[in-house]
Protein backbone atom coordinates (compact mmCIF):
# COMPACT_ATOMS: atom_id res chain seq x y z
CA UNK A 1 0.00 0.00 0.00
CA UNK A 2 1.31 3.43 -0.93
CA UNK A 3 0.58 6.58 1.03
CA UNK A 4 -1.68 8.99 -0.85
CA UNK A 5 -1.82 12.75 -0.50
CA UNK A 6 -5.24 14.35 -0.04
CA UNK A 7 -5.83 17.61 -1.91
CA UNK A 8 -8.26 19.05 0.62
CA UNK A 9 -10.65 18.25 3.45
CA UNK A 10 -13.34 17.01 1.05
CA UNK A 11 -10.88 14.63 -0.63
CA UNK A 12 -9.63 13.46 2.76
CA UNK A 13 -13.17 12.82 4.03
CA UNK A 14 -14.09 10.99 0.80
CA UNK A 15 -11.07 8.69 1.11
CA UNK A 16 -11.74 8.12 4.81
CA UNK A 17 -15.36 7.07 4.18
CA UNK A 18 -14.55 5.04 1.06
CA UNK A 19 -11.33 3.27 2.09
CA UNK A 20 -11.37 3.63 5.87
CA UNK A 21 -8.73 4.01 8.53
CA UNK A 22 -7.43 1.29 10.87
CA UNK A 23 -5.62 2.21 14.06
CA UNK A 24 -3.83 -0.43 16.13
CA UNK A 25 -1.77 0.82 19.06
CA UNK A 26 -0.30 -0.64 22.24
CA UNK A 27 0.75 1.95 24.82
CA UNK A 28 2.53 1.23 28.08
CA UNK A 29 3.03 3.99 30.64
CA UNK A 30 6.00 3.44 32.89
CA UNK A 31 7.50 5.33 35.81
CA UNK A 32 11.13 4.64 36.71
CA UNK A 33 11.12 1.61 34.44
CA UNK A 34 8.08 0.06 36.15
CA UNK A 35 5.09 -0.47 33.85
CA UNK A 36 2.00 1.03 35.51
CA UNK A 37 -0.66 1.23 32.84
CA UNK A 38 -1.24 -0.57 29.56
CA UNK A 39 -3.61 0.43 26.79
CA UNK A 40 -4.42 -1.67 23.74
CA UNK A 41 -6.34 0.29 21.12
CA UNK A 42 -7.97 -1.16 18.03
CA UNK A 43 -10.19 1.17 16.03
CA UNK A 44 -11.72 1.25 12.57
CA UNK A 45 -13.18 4.38 11.02
CA UNK A 46 -14.99 4.19 7.67
CA UNK A 47 -18.31 4.72 5.97
CA UNK A 48 -21.02 2.12 6.70
CA UNK A 49 -20.83 0.68 3.18
CA UNK A 50 -17.10 0.06 3.63
CA UNK A 51 -17.59 -1.38 7.12
CA UNK A 52 -20.28 -3.80 5.90
CA UNK A 53 -18.16 -4.72 2.85
CA UNK A 54 -15.37 -5.83 5.23
CA UNK A 55 -17.71 -7.72 7.57
CA UNK A 56 -17.81 -5.16 10.39
CA UNK A 57 -20.98 -4.09 12.24
CA UNK A 58 -23.10 -6.71 10.42
CA UNK A 59 -25.00 -7.73 13.58
CA UNK A 60 -25.74 -4.08 14.39
CA UNK A 61 -26.91 -3.47 10.81
CA UNK A 62 -29.25 -6.50 10.85
CA UNK A 63 -30.74 -5.66 14.25
CA UNK A 64 -31.26 -2.02 13.27
CA UNK A 65 -32.97 -3.04 10.03
CA UNK A 66 -35.20 -5.50 11.89
CA UNK A 67 -36.14 -2.84 14.45
CA UNK A 68 -37.08 -0.39 11.69
CA UNK A 69 -39.28 -3.02 10.04
CA UNK A 70 -41.11 -3.61 13.33
CA UNK A 71 -42.08 0.05 13.80
CA UNK A 72 -45.67 0.87 12.87
CA UNK A 73 -45.70 3.98 10.69
CA UNK A 74 -47.34 5.42 7.60
CA UNK A 75 -47.81 2.77 4.93
CA UNK A 76 -46.60 3.33 1.36
CA UNK A 77 -49.01 4.42 -1.38
CA UNK A 78 -49.09 1.18 -3.34
CA UNK A 79 -50.99 1.04 -6.64
CA UNK A 80 -52.83 -2.06 -5.55
CA UNK A 81 -52.34 -5.76 -5.89
CA UNK A 82 -50.89 -8.25 -3.49
CA UNK A 83 -47.53 -7.53 -1.83
CA UNK A 84 -45.22 -10.30 -3.04
CA UNK A 85 -42.06 -9.16 -1.20
CA UNK A 86 -41.04 -6.54 1.35
CA UNK A 87 -37.66 -6.03 2.93
CA UNK A 88 -35.09 -3.46 3.99
CA UNK A 89 -32.59 -2.28 1.46
CA UNK A 90 -31.20 0.72 -0.35
CA UNK A 91 -30.65 2.13 -3.81
CA UNK A 92 -27.53 3.87 -5.10
CA UNK A 93 -28.18 7.54 -5.73
CA UNK A 94 -25.23 8.72 -7.79
CA UNK A 95 -26.71 11.76 -9.48
CA UNK A 96 -25.42 15.26 -8.81
CA UNK A 97 -22.75 16.03 -6.25
CA UNK A 98 -24.08 13.81 -3.44
CA UNK A 99 -23.45 10.14 -4.11
CA UNK A 100 -24.89 7.82 -1.47
CA UNK A 101 -27.07 4.80 -0.72
CA UNK A 102 -30.66 5.82 0.07
CA UNK A 103 -32.26 3.33 2.49
CA UNK A 104 -35.89 2.28 2.75
CA UNK A 105 -38.28 -0.66 2.47
CA UNK A 106 -38.60 -2.41 -0.87
CA UNK A 107 -42.05 -3.58 -1.95
CA UNK A 108 -42.74 -5.84 -4.91
CA UNK A 109 -46.42 -6.05 -5.80
CA UNK A 110 -48.24 -7.56 -8.74
CA UNK A 111 -48.05 -4.16 -10.48
CA UNK A 112 -45.00 -2.23 -9.24
CA UNK A 113 -41.64 -2.02 -7.51
CA UNK A 114 -41.36 0.64 -4.81
CA UNK A 115 -38.70 1.82 -2.34
CA UNK A 116 -40.43 3.61 0.55
CA UNK A 117 -38.85 5.72 3.28
CA UNK A 118 -40.88 5.82 6.49
CA UNK A 119 -39.14 8.86 8.01
CA UNK A 120 -39.66 11.20 6.31
CA UNK A 121 -42.49 9.42 4.55
CA UNK A 122 -41.69 9.52 0.84
CA UNK A 123 -41.16 7.40 -2.25
CA UNK A 124 -37.46 7.02 -3.07
CA UNK A 125 -37.91 4.82 -6.14
CA UNK A 126 -41.00 3.62 -8.01
CA UNK A 127 -41.43 1.70 -11.25
CA UNK A 128 -44.22 -0.20 -12.89
CA UNK A 129 -43.21 -3.80 -13.52
CA UNK A 130 -43.73 -3.27 -17.26
CA UNK A 131 -40.74 -0.84 -17.25
CA UNK A 132 -38.34 -3.45 -15.80
CA UNK A 133 -36.38 -5.48 -18.36
CA UNK A 134 -34.31 -7.67 -16.05
CA UNK A 135 -32.88 -8.30 -12.62
CA UNK A 136 -29.38 -9.62 -11.87
CA UNK A 137 -28.67 -10.63 -8.28
CA UNK A 138 -25.49 -11.11 -6.33
CA UNK A 139 -24.79 -11.81 -2.67
CA UNK A 140 -26.25 -8.56 -1.32
CA UNK A 141 -26.22 -6.44 -4.50
CA UNK A 142 -28.78 -6.41 -7.27
CA UNK A 143 -28.70 -4.74 -10.68
CA UNK A 144 -32.12 -3.69 -11.90
CA UNK A 145 -32.31 -3.25 -15.69
CA UNK A 146 -34.89 -0.62 -16.67
CA UNK A 147 -35.97 0.99 -19.91
CA UNK A 148 -33.99 4.11 -18.96
CA UNK A 149 -30.83 2.44 -17.64
CA UNK A 150 -29.65 0.44 -14.65
CA UNK A 151 -30.10 0.87 -10.87
CA UNK A 152 -27.92 -0.63 -8.12
CA UNK A 153 -29.71 -2.08 -5.09
CA UNK A 154 -28.38 -3.52 -1.79
CA UNK A 155 -30.33 -5.73 0.60
CA UNK A 156 -29.94 -8.69 2.93
CA UNK A 157 -32.40 -10.96 1.12
CA UNK A 158 -31.20 -10.17 -2.41
CA UNK A 159 -31.72 -13.71 -3.72
CA UNK A 160 -35.33 -13.88 -2.54
CA UNK A 161 -35.95 -10.36 -3.92
CA UNK A 162 -34.56 -11.37 -7.36
CA UNK A 163 -36.61 -14.58 -7.47
CA UNK A 164 -39.82 -12.77 -6.47
CA UNK A 165 -39.27 -9.96 -8.97
CA UNK A 166 -38.30 -12.34 -11.77
CA UNK A 167 -41.42 -14.39 -11.04
CA UNK A 168 -43.63 -11.29 -11.15
CA UNK A 169 -41.98 -10.28 -14.46
CA UNK A 170 -42.04 -13.86 -15.80
CA UNK A 171 -38.25 -13.62 -16.36
CA UNK A 172 -35.53 -16.08 -15.38
CA UNK A 173 -33.56 -14.89 -12.32
CA UNK A 174 -29.80 -14.57 -12.97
Amino acid sequence: MRPERADGIVDLLDRLLDKGLLLNADIVITVAGIPLLGVSLNAALAGMETMLHHGMLEDWDRSTRAWHLSQARIEPPLQGGEILFSGLGSIWHGRGTLKTWKPGIWYVTEKELLLWSREPANIIFQSELSMIRGVIGGNEEVSLILDGGEERIRMDRAEQFCQTLAGALALPAR
